[in-house]
């Protein structure tokens, strides 16, 4: 389906495009014909993300028949993989941070050794780029292995969440023992509805499982999504066993693949990137037909003043010039309602970003440092430099976070029908560090003798009461006695005080950097709005340029031919040689993917139900 409508919008602009270029229009026809070229090496990304221990591994090792990514009980990928096609096999490893990625190609043999363990065992590696010669990647697939969320170490959800938005296709894995909790359901809700383009659910390990009780965890599954998500679209839920896939790509038994149920999987992705690969289509066809629209227009006003050579029309084509010029006003006036509305959007989308980062920015300040500090860790050797690293990515997480709501807002300004996609932006990384510090300066002699006082205090009133009583009871008591009592409460408040004071010193150290830190992301955050308030005012002067010019064109022809009627005839078989194949082909333009037979759909229904046609 996607080759058949990529053929009919090739042939319409084949159709029209002598026209379009007689009309000036041969830089717009160019960009949509380099769209279509491109479709054809587009590549489909897809996403595997959920909860750490669901087999998200397997079942990527079990879809491309390569044991690629690593799985073990023990162990849990903490690095992203990125698998597509190449003609040999070959392995980049990113790493460093995300403000200054850097790359190095790896042998193929350590692939594990670098997407397991901990930030320091992998090397501060972010993500591997894996090439392989499969011939099911050839069609551009791409997949992605996300680490595991819900887990201890927040650096698996952070590197997940940053490439779910880049991803075409998600798919939501969960574990057929293990019932949806809130976590997965809120991860789900927040990150998978909100940036998967397409996705669907995957419940994996269903061979340990009757048929029965797997059709229970599927019926299960989407009511929990269903009363959970912000969604009341039924989601699509597959149930499969990479243990059976893995057990076929081994033996080649058919019986390992029915029971797998890749099938399914096979189908869903076929159906998952029809779909996205459609929607890029639909794109172009409504670029295209806006294209189109636009050139009849002017034709049609032109025609009708000809067919209709009096008083009625000319008023009629001055209300259509009002038009125009309000249209121009609105685009050109600041105070304009249109002007209006995207200040207002724009200033509401910042009091979002700017809310939620006071928000952050308080938790970061305040209770983040203070639990960083009570920690044993903190007063440790190279504690100061402890917190430091932990401040680091704890900033590097907000950064990044803060990043992707900048995107989104942006995103739906953009989406706005005024700019017609031709608004254009993208926000940069943050990028700032704290300083690492220590806490090395010496508690004061004067404080250290003031700490043993109370102590040695207690020791000499202990000594006194206890010696009194002695002396009322006729027995003696050693003198050590009461003086160790309070050498011991000496020593305990000598040790409270070093604590205290590197303690103070290191929220010292801190407490300005971070409130310097939190300034520079606020400044960041004001700097990328400037930017994006001076893009879409260059955007809105471009407008102004087209419809003045369309203006111009428009009464300049119609003077002409009021001032010239013995060229009317000739002129309107010549506009209407111009627009009755503009006409034609918009009709055929746009009832591409828009069959009111849905005859399309009733061709994917059939491709999913069918075991034949598979991805891997």
């Amino acid at each position: 389906m996607v080759e058949e409508d990529i053929r009919k919008i090739t042939g319409v602009i084949t159709a029209v495009t002598p026209i379009l270029e007689r009309l000036n229009r041969k830089d717009s026809l160019a960009k949509i014909q380099e769209r279509i070229r491109q479709i054809q090496n587009t590549e489909v990304k897809v996403l595997i993300c959920g909860e750490f221990k669901r087999g998200k591994s397997s079942f990527v090792n079990a879809l491309i028949g390569r044991n690629i990514c690593p799985v073990d009980q023990d162990i849990c990928t903490s690095v992203v993989s990125i698998i597509r096609y190449g003609d040999t096999e070959r392995v980049i490893r990113y790493f460093g941070d995300l403000s200054h990625v850097q790359k190095a190609e790896i042998p193929y043999a350590d692939i594990q050794k670098y997407t397991v363990g901990r930030a320091d065992q992998v090397q501060n590696t972010l993500y591997l780029e894996i090439e392989l010669p499969l011939e099911c990647l050839k069609n551009g697939l791409v997949l992605i292995d996300t680490p595991g969320v819900g887990g201890l170490d927040p650096r698996h959800a952070f590197l997940t969440t940053y490439f779910l938005p880049q991803a075409d296709i998600t798919l939501f894995m969960t574990d057929v023992n293990e019932p949806l909790t809130t976590t997965e359901l809120d991860f789900y809700n927040q990150k998978v509805t909100r940036y998967a383009k397409h996705s669907a659910i995957i419940i994996n390990k269903c061979d340990l499982k009757t048929p029965e009780q797997v059709v229970e965890v599927q019926q299960d599954t989407v009511q929990k999504i269903q009363n959970h998500a912000s969604t009341s679209k039924e989601p699509n839920v597959i149930a499969v066993s990479s243990k059976f896939k893995q057990a076929f790509n081994q033996t080649h038994v058919e019986k390992m693949y029915e029971k797998s149920h890749f099938s399914l999987i096979d189908s869903e992705l076929q159906h998952l990137m029809i779909a996205y690969k459609e929607d890029i289509i639909r794109n172009i066809r409504d670029d295209f037909s806006d294209l189109l629209e636009q050139v009849i227009e002017p034709i049609k006003i032109q025609l009708t003043q000809i067919k209709m050579p009096d008083p009625k029309v000319l008023t009629e084509l001055k209300q259509k010039e009002t038009i125009i010029q309000k249209q121009l006003y609105d685009l050109n006036n600041p105070s304009s309602e249109f002007r209006i509305k995207i200040q207002q959007k724009i200033t509401e989308v910042r009091e979002e970003v700017i809310n939620h980062l006071n928000e952050q920015s308080i938790l970061f300040s305040s209770n983040g440092l203070n639990k960083l500090l009570q920690s044993e860790q903190a007063t440790k050797e190279n504690g100061g430099k402890w917190i430091g690293q932990q401040l680091n990515l704890a900033l590097e997480s907000l950064g990044a976070e803060i990043v992707l709501e900048l995107r989104h807002a942006f995103d739906r300004i953009s989406r706005i029908e005024e700019f017609q996609g031709m608004l254009k932006y993208q926000v940069k990384d943050f990028s700032y560090s704290i300083m690492e510090v220590n806490a090395e300066n010496e508690v004061p002699i004067h404080r250290r003798l003031m700490s043993l006082v109370p102590g040695m205090g207690a020791g000499f009133a202990t000594n006194l009461v206890v010696g009194s009583l002695a002396g009322v009871f006729g027995f003696g008591l050693p003198l050590f006695i009461p003086i160790a009592v309070g050498l011991g409460i000496a020593a305990k408040s000598h040790s409270d005080t070093v604590r205290a004071s590197k303690v103070a010193e290191l929220r010292e150290q801190y407490q300005p950097q971070i409130t310097v830190a939190m300034q520079q992301l606020r400044t960041f955050v004001e700097s990328r709005f400037t930017e994006f308030q001076q893009v879409w005012i260059k955007v809105v002067s471009q407008r102004v340029q087209e419809v003045q010019t369309t203006l111009q064109t428009l009464m300049a022809d119609l003077n002409k031919l009021s001032q010239n009627q013995k060229t009317i005839l000739s002129r309107k078989m010549e506009l209407e040689r111009l627009m009755n194949p503009l006409v034609t082909q918009k009709h055929m333009i746009d009832l591409i993917l828009s069959n009111p037979f849905q005859a399309h759909e009733n061709k994917e229904e059939k491709l999913r139900q069918d075991p034949n046609e598979t991805i891997c």
